[in-house]
């Protein structure tokens, strides 16, 4: 008897759990789209300045290898501190060009 107590009490905690936890998911979903909205609509301009570092951010966007290889080759500076501390590197995390990433990327 002293087993069925228990495992019911503890199904009654994870099923309580699990209600307080649904509204919380539902809460999340428009807040993660949001974030994704925001990382879409981040413009190369509004945080590099130099135009080699602009080039490198847009093809970056695009995930275009070649045209990034170019600007670094160019003199993009792929450890270069934009504007709000934004670098390629994250640029290409936030753009979500994992290759890109990797092509930056320490060897």
């Amino acid at each position: 008897m002293m087993k069925n107590n228990r495992y019911t009490n503890l199904g009654q905690h994870l099923i309580l759990t699990l209600l307080a936890w649904l509204p919380l998911t539902s809460c999340a979903e428009p807040i993660q789209e949001n974030a994704k909205q925001m990382l879409e609509q981040m413009q190369a301009k509004d945080y590099f300045s130099s135009p080699s570092q602009v080039a490198l951010a847009e093809a970056t966007t695009r995930g275009d290898l070649e045209a990034m290889r170019k600007a670094i080759a160019a003199g993009a500076d792929v450890n270069h501190v934009a504007h709000a501390g934004m670098t390629p590197l994250f640029w290409a995390i936030a753009k979500q060009n994992f290759e890109g990433f990797e092509l930056m990327g320490p060897e």
